[in-house]
């Protein structure tokens, strides 16, 4: 029998207060679903989390595996191409947000905001079986991201591994927690932010009405 990680029951624990909003911001998808709420539920996800998986890929010492087996942002920008949306035309949260630029500061860091990436495809098999009940046209064509992780609970319990062993020190491990807080105060920052703003890039000026 796999023995729990208790650095997940420690993020767990210490991130509680943080977990009612995010399950939010995600299940929001399911109280009215459309292909239009859809496509701009992968919008919002996608620029919010290629930066981080840019981040990810820089930062020195971090695991380059990570990212490929539990960041799926390649399958977002698919989803999003088969739904009409230029992804190169999208607002990335990097951009004006609160989402880092380049690499994090060290693994810990960059643990501490993975945690709440994989705690958020912890919900994605609810999504996916809702949205093909009422948006099955959509999810055909571009549900591949809601469903690139067969086994998402296989997939935390292996990132769990890794942040037991990365937090060898209290300090590391406190350094996690404290990244993963901010991590999910950033978030929830991000979808109240694109709730009230237009997440495309603005368009140039229509030449002919142009002042």
């Amino acid at each position: 029998m796999q023995q729990t990680s208790w650095m997940l029951v420690r993020l767990s624990t210490e991130t509680r207060i943080h977990h009612a909003g995010a399950d939010g911001d995600r299940l929001a998808m399911m109280e009215r679903p459309s292909d239009r709420s859809y496509r701009s539920f992968l919008e919002r996800v996608y620029c919010f989390e290629a930066p981080l998986e840019a981040a990810f890929a820089l930062t020195r010492r971090f695991d380059r595996g990570l990212v490929g087996t539990h960041m799926k942002t390649k399958r977002l920008a698919t989803d999003l191409d088969a739904l009409g949306v230029d992804v190169a035309a999208l607002d990335i949260a990097s951009s004006d947000g609160p989402v880092h630029r380049t690499a994090f500061d060290d693994v810990a860091e960059a643990l501490g905001w993975m945690y709440v990436v994989q705690r958020n495809i912890l919900l994605h098999g609810l999504l996916s079986r809702h949205l093909a009940t009422r948006i099955p046209e959509a999810m055909r064509r571009a549900g591949s991201y809601l469903t690139a992780h067969d086994s998402p609970g296989m997939r935390f319990r292996e990132l769990g591994s890794i942040l037991d062993h990365a937090a060898h020190r209290t300090y590391i491990a406190d350094r996690i927690v404290r990244s993963a807080s901010e991590a999910f105060r950033c978030q929830r920052q991000w979808y109240a932010c694109v709730a009230t703003r237009v997440i495309h890039a603005r368009p140039a000026p229509d030449p002919i009405h142009a002042d």
